[in-house]
């Protein structure tokens, strides 16, 4: 997703003048007025996705919410080096994210960019497997 949030804040940055004022203001460096921040991107897809669906139990950290969060290291990467606030880092420098720790519910299900006792491995083998088997299905070797 740091992908889209960064592709999503540039394409509302080349809308600035037109109709992208943002509804939520507090960006630090964001110098056009009309301009999307990065701390709307960031909502739109935490509190602002979490209410468009109907969830009320996520999309914000609060006491009595499910505790999703993702951490994302930004201190081996030089596209992040220089930012002038390091929160800002994954949505607008981009690039691969560096997923250090995962937590659903609570829960750490990701350290490291790995999910414990999960084989990347077998999980490639069987998609394959599930590949030919549905071109077999259609008739395609």
């Amino acid at each position: 997703m740091i992908s889209e949030t960064h592709a999503a804040w540039l394409m509302a940055r080349a809308r600035a003048g037109q109709d992208a004022v943002a509804v939520h203001r507090g960006g630090r460096g964001e110098d056009d007025a009309a301009s999307t921040t990065i701390e709307d991107v960031v909502r739109w897809g935490s509190a602002g996705g979490a209410g468009v669906l109907g969830l009320d139990a996520v999309g914000t950290l609060e006491v009595g919410k499910s505790a999703d969060l993702s951490i994302y290291g930004i201190d081996r990467d030089p596209r992040y080096f220089g930012l002038h606030d390091p929160a800002i880092g994954p949505v607008a420098s981009g690039g691969t994210a560096d997923l250090r720790w995962m937590l659903v519910g609570g829960r750490e299900v990701v350290r490291d960019g790995r999910i414990p006792n999960f084989d990347v491995i077998e999980l490639g083998r069987q998609s394959r497997e599930a590949v030919k088997a549905l071109l077999a299905r259609v008739g395609r070797p």
